[in-house]
């Protein structure tokens, strides 16, 4: 009886050893696609950069791409930073042409003391603090390559 236990012991043990590789490399193999390498879900690509004005780095702004044709792109953005944006691959760009603006708000004005609380009519609007050409009027544009680094930095001027 012991030799049957032992043969069927190392029968189990064998197959054991045989399927363990496999199985790793199959995790393996998922992880990294899974990861992307660099590439989010669908072939988005990570996009970022820096954005100075007058020679400084903008401060608590926004950028935002939007696709320049229908047929292909994806809409993203991010925060402005010290001078720097990053859009992750998991919520990149597609490649293609984008038009791209450029945002910050200043603080909207007081509401005058004769105006009725609730009254729906009356929204204070914060002023936009960057030029409309790189914004409402934007003329900035980028494109998100398929390959290599997708880095695009912006020099604004008043």
């Amino acid at each position: 009886m012991s030799s049957t236990f032992t043969n069927l012991h190392h029968a189990a043990s064998t197959a054991r050893d045989r399927f363990v590789p496999v199985i790793a490399g199959l995790v393996a193999a998922f992880l990294l696609v899974a990861s992307g390498c660099g590439e989010g879900a669908e072939g988005r690509k990570a996009v970022s950069g820096t954005v100075t004005m007058n020679g400084g780095p903008l401060n608590d702004a926004m950028i935002e791409f939007s696709p320049m044709s229908n047929e292909a792109g994806s809409f993203s953005g991010a925060a402005i930073v010290d001078g720097e944006y990053s859009i992750p691959a998991n919520k990149g760009l597609l490649p293609g042409q984008y038009k791209v603006m450029i945002t910050m708000a200043g603080s909207a004005p007081e509401p005058e003391l004769e105006e009725i609380p609730g009254d729906s009519s009356v929204v204070p609007v914060a002023p936009e603090l960057i030029p409309a050409k790189y914004n409402s009027e934007s003329t900035l544009t980028a494109e998100v390559k398929s390959s290599g680094e997708n880095t695009f930095d912006f020099e604004l001027t008043r």
